[in-house]
Order: C-alpha cells, then sequence, then structure tokens
C-alpha cells in the first residue's frame, strides 16, 4: 500500500474536485465566523457557473430580490480569466481548517454528488482544471494528505471489515448463494448485444446529443461491500455516485475465507491490467458518453468481469484509487496511436468491494439507518442508526 501523494491527487479530475471542495467548505467555514469573508465562497460560485458549459442554457442563475430579471450570461474569455483570478486570490490566503473525519468525508460526499459520465465536466470540474489554480490546490493537497484522518483512504480492502448496504424502506441486504456465473454470462450477453445495436444506430458524431449505458461497473445482482467509518458507518451511506437521495437503508458485516483472491485497484495502471486481463468492447455503445466525459475519442473497452472471475474472488477500488483514476480516459494498449483501446471507470463508489464469485457469507446481524432529515443537501451527520441493536460505527451518545 502506497501512499497517495499530491501529484496523484491533482492529475485527476476527483482528485482536483476533492481539494476544491475542501476549499469550499474552509472558505463557508470561514464566511461563518467572519462575515467580510463571504467574498471568498461567492467567488468560487460565480467561476463555477461562468465556466459551466451549460452557463444560460441547462444551468441558468435566477435572481428573486428587487423584481430584476437576470442579466444574459457573460462567458466570454475575459469574464472567465476574470471569475478565475478571483478564486486564485480567495484561496491564496485562505486559512485552512483541521482535516477532521467529518470535513474529509463531506469533500469526498461532495467529489462523488459532481461525478457525471453522460455530460462534459461540469463548472466545478473547469475550475479546479484551470493551471492558475495549480499553487492553491497543492496547498489544500498537501494539507489534506498530511492529515492522519485521510491515511486509510489508501488502505487495501483486508484492512477493515466490510459491509453490504441495502437502500430503502424495508430493505433488507440479499446475502444467500448466488450463481454468480449465470450473473456474469447475463451481463455479457447484454453488452455484447448493446454492442451490435450500438453500431447500427448511433451516430458517427462522437458529440451527437445522445446516451446509452455509460457505467462500468460490475453487473447488478453481485454482493457490493464498503468498509464503515468510525461514528459514521458504512462508507456506502455517504459515497454513492449517481444516487436518488436515499433515506433509509439496511446494513450488515459480511466476512471472507482467507483463501479469497482479491484484486487491488490502487491507481490507473491497474484498471488497465484489468482491462488487459480479459477486455470487451463497449466503443459503440459508450463512444458518445465517453467522450463527453473525457473530450477522448478511443477504442473504448471495459474489464470482461467473466474472465476476471476465472483469477479473481473480488475488485476493491480503494478511495485513493477513485480518487486518482475515475472519470478519466485510461490508456489500456500499447502503441502511441491516439485511438488505442482505452477505458473509464465509470459508476464505481469509493472504497467499493464487488464479489465476481459467491465467496462472502454474512457475518452479523442486519441493523437499520436512516436520514434523520430531507436529504436536500450533503450533511454527513445526518445518517444514524434507527435501532439499539449493534451497528457499524454507532455514534456515542
Amino acid at each position: 500500500m502506497a501512499a497517495l501523494t499530491v501529484d496523484e491527487l491533482l492529475a485527476a479530475p476527483h482528485g482536483r474536485r476533492l481539494c476544491l471542495a475542501f476549499a469550499e467548505l474552509a472558505c463557508q467555514a470561514l464566511a461563518t465566523i467572519a462575515p467580510e469573508e463571504h467574498w471568498r465562497s461567492h467567488a468560487l460560485f460565480q467561476a463555477s457557473h461562468v465556466l459551466d458549459p451549460g452557463v444560460g442554457t441547462s444551468r441558468v442563475m435566477l435572481y428573486v430580490a428587487g423584481g430584476e430579471s437576470a442579466p444574459p450570461p457573460d462567458n466570454s474569455g475575459a469574464r472567465q480569466a476574470e471569475v478565475i483570478g478571483e478564486v486564485v486570490s480567495a484561496l491564496a490566503d485562505l486559512s485552512l481548517p483541521e482535516s477532521t473525519p467529518e470535513l474529509l468525508l463531506e469533500a469526498l460526499a461532495m467529489c462523488v454528488e459532481d461525478a457525471r459520465y453522460w455530460q462534459p465536466p461540469v463548472g466545478v470540474h473547469v475550475l479546479a482544471a484551470a493551471p492558475e489554480l495549480g499553487p492553491p490546490l497543492e496547498r489544500v493537497a498537501a494539507h489534506i494528505l498530511a492529515s492522519p484522518a485521510s491515511g486509510w483512504w489508501a488502505e487495501d480492502m483486508v484492512a477493515a471489515p466490510q459491509w453490504l448496504s441495502s437502500f430503502g424502506l424495508g430493505a433488507s441486504p440479499e446475502t444467500g448463494p448466488r450463481d454468480t456465473g449465470a450473473i456474469l454470462a447475463r451481463w455479457a450477453d447484454h453488452v455484447t448485444q448493446l454492442e451490435v445495436v450500438g453500431l447500427r444506430e448511433r451516430e458517427a458524431d462522437p458529440t451527437a446529443a445522445r446516451s446509452g449505458e455509460w457505467w462500468s461497473i460490475p453487473p447488478y445482482g453481485l454482493l457490493e461491500s464498503t468498509r464503515a467509518l468510525d461514528r459514521f458507518g458504512p462508507l456506502r451511506l455517504h459515497l454513492k455516485e449517481d444516487s436518488n437521495g436515499p433515506e433509509a437503508a439496511a446494513v450488515t458485516q459480511v466476512g471472507w475465507p482467507e483463501s479469497a483472491r482479491v484484486f487491488e485497484l490502487r491507481g490507473p495502471e491497474d484498471w488497465a491490467v484489468l482491462c488487459r486481463i480479459g477486455s470487451i468492447s463497449v466503443v459503440h455503445e459508450k463512444r458518445l458518453d465517453w467522450h463527453r466525459a473525457t473530450g477522448e475519442e478511443r477504442d473504448w473497452i471495459m474489464p470482461d468481469w467473466r474472465i476476471v472471475a476465472k483469477q479473481f474472488d473480488a475488485v476493491h477500488l480503494s478511495v485513493a484509487g477513485y480518487l486518482t483514476s475515475a472519470g478519466r480516459a485510461i490508456d489500456c494498449g500499447p502503441g502511441s496511436n491516439p485511438a488505442r483501446p482505452a477505458s473509464v471507470i465509470a459508476g464505481w463508489d469509493p472504497g467499493v468491494t464487488y464479489w465476481l464469485n459467491d465467496v462472502a457469507r454474512q457475518t452479523g446481524a442486519v441493523v437499520h439507518w436512516e436520514r434523520m432529515e430531507p436529504d436536500t443537501h450533503i450533511n454527513v451527520e445526518a445518517w444514524r442508526p434507527s435501532s439499539d441493536a449493534a451497528s457499524p460505527g454507532r455514534r456515542g451518545e
């Protein structure tokens, strides 16, 4: 297990977004004790809006005071340079708060909330990628990684117990035996059929306004688990891409035999290795979405989970692996041809383990958790156990 570095964090879209999210939280905290410092948060808000590809169309700013109509959006090059400069000024001398477990989890949740693979990067991602933000984000990244509270991000799956999380009122984790071979076979047939349809129906223009199945996760029906965090419960309660904002969950601990073979996704090269073990073409089904997400036109592939399952029982994406790998085009083949095979980690959650073979078993009682407030914003303090049973990371009262 190698420690995550500043360079690795800032080389990837989600790593940069994490650092910007932490800076946003720092600006908000400062404004609560010194209202005159609110300009820093405002600078980040304005820049994220101006730099968003959908400004003025899919993303608009509404004014409710004074009866005034909103001015036409100005996203000219001069205006973009201006708002980026304001953010650089806002972050240059920003006092960074302690990187507590709460603050880091909230920054991670903001990062996951902004993950999109069916559209161009949103404004906060564009802002975080601006070269001018390199120095201030380096300072934030170094501050985050120096904290003991981020040390577990690079840990392998075996470092902590794993928990299943099933969402919805009355949910119960399905932990019984399952025919993983049949699940994987149906998935492969489905992907192959999508490619046939995509070849026939998808436009040649990679910028065409159509979408498909953009995710690259193993098939639904396999067990999925994450570790739990002290005081906050299973990671999946807080960090779930493309979430529908669940209000309730049922969780239970699982165990696995020592002989279980786990593949660790610690960085981009590990994903490339999976694709080299066995891959399946998804160029026709995913090319429009992944072109929008990465800006690249490639010979897109993803791991063939049927083949991977012959060598490994589970695949674990560490938080460090997520931050350095997800959402970017990962080279998966040799050579210098721009069209060489590439892939995208899309739809994965930080810290998730997918069990490709039926080796994990329930080892504890099912415990129900619920959000104690509506899911109107990110609040890592909202999830609490709804019963008196022993639970992962149960809060002390």
